[in-house]
């Protein structure tokens, strides 16, 4: 405080002001508690000096309690498990990585850790903190999302692939597991597509719903079907002696390969 010459009373600064602390004082060496910007009475003030003739007023600065959360939460929102909540004092060092959970179970089915929102796991307490554990469905159990995990199939109709089989499928895992466990998508194109071969009797090879290529991505389940088509046949039908010489003009009729025909 400021003594000033000729005056009767001393006025108390404000106390000062810290984002995530409470402060409270002033307090003199009596404990007597003065509010900032108040006056005090100067003979009051000069009683509570110390030997060296000053007057000394002590603020206490406190920090003040946040909340940690963490939430485990499936893709639509809905929760899965209680959320884990503590205490810490603000500017302190939190570590919630103790409550990251990487698969749990709830609603009689399994689910794997996929995404984190909200804030860090680690850090400096600066505020009320929330991290959003996100979890996706893994019923097979083995540690991958379903989501992730995608069938390609490729079917043959009138035609094959290798020894034969009419249909392949190959299975592919769109996204990888990063350091902390969560799951990151990545580019994933086709590899390895069966060749295909027409039947006998049939060519034309067509693809549906695109001719699939090593340049096309890989997004989701999806089918892949070559068809052919069954080549045109000619039905004869001639009329001879038992010399085998031409009696009337040979019938001809064209039919499609596979067809039932009736001369």
């Amino acid at each position: 405080p400021n003594i000033e010459e000729e005056t009767e009373n001393i006025v108390v600064a404000a106390l000062p002001q810290k984002t995530g602390y409470t402060v409270s004082g002033w307090v003199d060496s009596t404990d007597i508690t003065h509010g900032g910007s108040s006056s005090w009475a100067l003979n009051d003030a000069v009683a509570t000096a110390n030997g060296n003739n000053v007057i000394v007023l002590t603020a206490t600065i406190t920090a003040n309690d946040q909340t940690l959360t963490v939430n485990y939460v499936d893709e639509g929102k809905e929760t899965l498990a209680e959320a884990y909540t503590e205490k810490a004092k603000y500017d302190q060092l939190y570590d919630l990585t103790g409550q990251k959970k990487l698969e749990l179970e709830a609603n009689g089915k399994h689910y794997v850790l996929d995404s984190m929102e909200g804030d860090s796991l680690t850090g400096t307490v600066d505020g009320d903190k929330a991290v959003t554990l996100i979890y996706s469905l893994d019923e097979d159990k083995d540690g991958i999302p379903d989501k992730y995990e995608v069938t390609i199939t490729y079917r043959a109709v009138n035609g094959h692939f290798e020894d034969s089989k009419t249909e392949v499928t190959q299975e592919y895992t769109i996204a990888e597991k990063t350091a902390d466990g969560t799951w990151e998508a990545k580019d994933t194109l086709l590899a390895d597509i069966p060749e295909a071969s027409p039947n006998t009797g049939y060519s034309g090879e067509s693809w549906s719903p695109v001719e699939p290529t090593e340049e096309t991505k890989v997004t989701g389940d999806q089918t892949y079907t070559v068809s052919y088509t069954a080549n045109d046949q000619t039905l004869t039908v001639n009329y001879v002696d038992e010399g085998k010489e031409a009696l009337a003009e040979a019938y001809t009729e064209k039919a499609k390969y596979d067809q039932l025909y009736d001369l």
